[in-house]
This record gives structure tokens, C-alpha cells and sequence, in this order.
């Protein structure tokens, strides 16, 4: 009988940790140094060997059982609808922009580091609530995990309750079935729903399916990476995205992947990464005299044409002499309380009253472009500029709006143009700075993010929302971003 293998010195476990490093780009540093002696004494107990030497050329030849003990080094710590407001993001805003102009073809979406399988699980879920079984036509739904024991769980897709504290019953009921005490199996109309296969992200080639991906969830995987690694593996995942797809990291990773290789987004007080098409080198002589778009004095506003205008629809149950500032104030509350749709019934019957309350349109803008609507937003900003040119809020979001669209060029005039008529925007600050590091003009980028960054400490970040309203921006946010991209920037330089 052979005896369980002793607590082995750092020096014999410094060659596991090159190769684990080396194979699957693991660091096992930051609370996880136990994993690896603790998997390599259950792997060489469970093969009836004490020699340590003996089990490392093992593993340096036999790639299954380099895949056996890797499930030792991984935790498999996830559950139903984890982080849930990364996946309402995905179906009221990203997957609603995809859509936009889409011509064919399903929809794309890949969970990469998924365990067990809940997050794919999750959005296919999801899924199924919005479009039904029709949900098949439009979406394709794929998980891939470095763990073959984890994928097989998938596979079978039974899970114990531990699964389920981020779920409500009534979906629980729904959509599984009880198999043994404590025991559930997801019903197969949503298992048939997701594939799975088992990846290494750190391989040289990954497979077909991983191209032309729409929406990539990376979420809580890099942390098992070195830095040069997570560096690598995020640029080869961006590399699998569709032109305009997006790639999700959890919130604490968010800084991490901050390298420039996709533009980073605030989407409803989330940041998602977005693959924006690539600009085109030219000459730098001619770039920058293209770069070189002069504000233009904004235009007095002229007094709005006289118009017939409409009566106000009864279904409204308003009378008609009620001032529109109480129609907008309504419309804002609904905002707030997440009912974007009856904000937009409001503020139709508003603008039938009034066709000139600036503020109106710019809302209907705000609303359209949290929704990822950006043509309907371009077209209510064009209307409040037309009315009153000097509308600093609707050009900066006709800004972020040519942004979101990878219209950079019409973005950087916007975003001047508004920091020509009040320097205090810090969000154009920190946009032009985006739109600068993205063309390379690694100097101007700089000095936008540190002015941003200046005008986010000083003062109240809230004015900036009270200038511009109805635009939100999480200051504290940007402020993380923009330190982080300052770090970059000036190590880049050295």
C-alpha cells in the first residue's frame, strides 16, 4: 500500500509551477498557492505514487493527465444568474443594438470560462423568456472551460442548490425538474439551447465556433492568469469578435483589460468592452490637419416657428390645461423608476402640446440612447439643435452617439465643439481622450485624460449631470478609468 505523499518543499514545486504556467498560463499566487501542492498530492495518491519526480515527467508527457490535475487547480465558484445586471444589460442593450440593421445570420453568444455551465445556461434562460422557443432562429449560445469535468456537469445539467441562490423559485420550478433530495435537471428545451466544449484558452488555435462572436462573457476567469498572460488570452478574444460585438468582464476585472485593444463603454452605470472598426492609417502630416476639426461658434437660438399644434391625447386621462413641465417631471420619474417605454408615451403627449420644450427631446435622446437606439436618438438631438443650436446637451450626446456608431472623426468635432463652449465637461474630455489613444496621438490622449481626471476631483461630480442633463455619468468610475489609462499611457512612454 502505498502512503499519501508528504508536504513537498518549495523547491519541488517550482518545476509544477513552470509547467502549469507555461501550459495553461495559470499563476498560483494570491490565495491559491495551496491548490497546486493539495491537487498533486490527491493526483498522486489517486495513481498510488510518492515519487515526485516520477509524476512531473508524467505530466510533461501525458496531456490528459495535465488536464486531470488542472481540476484540482480551478474553483468552480458560479451560480444561476450571477452578477445579473451584466445579463439584463446584454438583453435590453446589447442585444437590441445587435439587432439594429442586422441582415440574417443568429446571433452569436459565447461564455468563455463558464464551469459547470450556469452563465450560458443563464442566457439562454433569458432568452427564452423574450423571444420563446423562437429563440433558437435568432441566437446561437456556446460555453467553453479549460475543466473537462466541469463541461461534463454541463452536459448532464443537474445541479444542487448551491446553484440556486441567485435565482428565484418561480424559475426554478419553471424550468427544472426535481431528479433527487436537493437534486434539480434543467429541462432539455433549454439544455438543447447551449453547446459546450472544453478549451484551453492559452492553445495556439481555437475552434471555428469561436469566430464572428457577437457577445463574449470573460467574466471572473483572468484572476486565475499571470499578467502577461491575461494580457494575451484578452487580445485573442478580441480577435474572435464580430466587428461592433461586445466583451463583458465582471466588474473587478474591468481595469485589467484596459489596454487599448477595445474600446471600453459605460452602458447604464456598467462598463462593457465594444470591437469598434479599426481606423485607418494615413500619413500623420495629413492626419493631423484632419484631426484639426475648429470648433464653430454655436448659432443664437432663433425664436421656434409658430405651429398648430396638436391637442393632447385623452387616452392620457390629462386635462389639457396642465403645464408640460408636470408632463416632463412625470416622464423623468419613470426614468428613474426603470420604465423607459412610459417615459417615451409621456413625452410623445408632451411634445404634441409643446413641439418646443427643448428638454423633452433631449430626454427622448438620453432614453434612445441608453437603449442602444442610436438612430432614433441622432433623430431627436437633430431636433433640439434645430430649435436651439447652442443645446450643449444635445451635441455631446450626438458625440457619444457618433462614438457608440465608430463614427470618430464626426465624434471628435462634437466632443470639441463643446469643450470649446465650456471646458468643465469632463465626459468630453475623457471621450476625446478615448477617440485620441484609439488614433494613436498617445500626447493628447494624456493631457485629455488627466484634465478629465482633474475636473472629476475637483468640485461636485454631480454638477457635470446638472449641466448636461439628462445625461448621467458615474464619476467615480471614470476617475478609476482614467488613472488606470494615465498609468498605461506613461508606461507605454518609458
Amino acid at each position: 500500500m502505498v502512503n499519501r505523499p508528504q508536504e513537498m518543499s518549495e523547491t519541488e514545486l517550482e518545476p509544477f509551477r513552470r509547467l502549469i504556467l507555461k501550459e495553461f498560463g495559470f499563476s498560483l499566487g494570491a490565495g491559491r498557492e495551496e491548490s497546486l501542492p493539495v491537487g498533486l498530492r490527491n493526483r498522486m495518491h489517486a495513481l498510488k505514487t510518492d515519487s515526485v519526480l516520477g509524476y512531473l515527467q508524467l505530466l510533461e508527457r501525458d496531456a490528459e493527465e495535465r488536464s486531470r490535475l488542472v481540476e484540482h487547480l480551478t474553483i468552480n465558484e458560479t451560480y444561476f444568474f450571477r452578477e445579473s445586471s451584466y445579463l439584463s444589460l446584454m438583453l435590453n442593450r446589447l442585444i437590441p443594438d445587435l439587432m439594429t440593421g442586422r441582415r440574417g445570420g443568429r446571433i452569436r453568444i459565447l461564455s468563455a470560462g463558464c464551469s459547470t455551465g450556469e452563465e450560458p445556461y443563464s442566457i439562454a434562460i433569458l432568452l427564452h423568456e423574450h423571444y420563446g422557443p423562437e429563440s433558437l432562429k435568432y441566437f446561437e449560445v456556446a460555453g467553453i472551460d479549460i475543466d473537462d469535468s466541469a463541461i461534463r456537469r454541463a452536459l448532464r445539467g443537474v445541479y444542487g442548490k448551491h446553484s440556486f441562490r441567485g435565482m428565484d423559485k418561480e424559475r426554478l420550478h419553471r424550468y427544472f425538474e426535481s431528479v433527487d433530495p436537493g437534486q434539480y435537471r434543467l429541462r432539455d428545451e433549454i439544455r438543447s439551447m447551449v453547446s459546450f466544449q472544453t478549451v484551453n484558452l492559452r492553445t495556439s488555435l481555437y475552434p471555428d465556433f469561436m469566430r464572428d462572436t457577437d457577445i463574449l462573457f470573460y467574466r471572473n476567469v483572468s484572476i486565475y492568469f499571470a499578467a502577461s498572460v491575461q494580457k494575451e488570452v484578452f487580445m485573442r478574444l478580441a480577435g474572435c469578435l464580430r466587428a461592433g460585438g461586445y466583451l463583458v468582464v465582471s466588474a473587478t476585472e474591468t481595469l485589467h483589460h484596459n489596454l487599448g485593444v477595445l474600446s471600453l463603454m459605460e452602458m447604464e452605470g456598467l462598463f462593457v468592452y465594444r470591437k469598434l472598426p479599426d481606423i485607418t492609417p494615413v500619413d500623420r502630416r495629413v492626419k493631423r490637419r484632419e484631426l484639426d476639426i475648429s470648433p464653430r461658434p454655436l448659432l443664437k437660438r432663433s425664436p421656434p416657428e409658430k405651429t398648430a399644434r396638436k391637442t393632447f391625447a385623452p387616452s392620457f386621462a390629462l386635462r389639457r390645461e396642465e403645464d408640460v413641465r408636470i408632463l416632463f417631471d412625470e416622464a423623468l420619474e419613470k426614468v428613474r423608476d426603470h420604465c423607459p417605454d412610459q417615459a417615451l408615451f409621456i413625452l410623445k403627449g408632451l411634445l404634441e402640446k409643446d413641439p418646443a420644450f427643448i428638454h423633452a427631446h433631449t430626454l427622448v435622446a438620453s432614453i434612445r440612447l441608453n437603449m442602444g437606439c442610436l438612430q432614433e436618438a441622432r433623430m431627436a438631438c437633430d431636433v433640439a439643435l434645430s430649435q436651439d443650436a447652442g443645446c450643449l446637451t444635445a451635441r455631446l450626446m450626438r458625440g457619444l452617439i457618433a462614438y457608440q456608431a465608430g463614427e470618430q472623426v464626426e465624434a471628435l468635432g462634437y466632443f470639441r465643439e463643446v469643450l470649446y463652449h465650456d471646458a468643465r465637461c469632463w465626459p468630453a474630455h475623457f471621450y476625446l481622450a478615448e477617440l485620441m489613444n484609439r488614433m494613436g496621438e498617445k500626447k493628447r490622449a494624456l493631457a485629455a485624460y488627466g484634465t478629465a481626471l482633474q475636473l472629476i476631483a475637483k468640485g461636485n461630480p454631480g454638477e457635470v449631470g446638472d449641466l448636461y442633463f439628462p445625461l448621467r455619468f458615474h464619476a467615480e468610475q471614470f476617475q478609476a478609468v482614467c488613472r488606470h489609462k494615465l498609468d498605461l499611457l506613461k508606461e507605454s512612454e518609458r
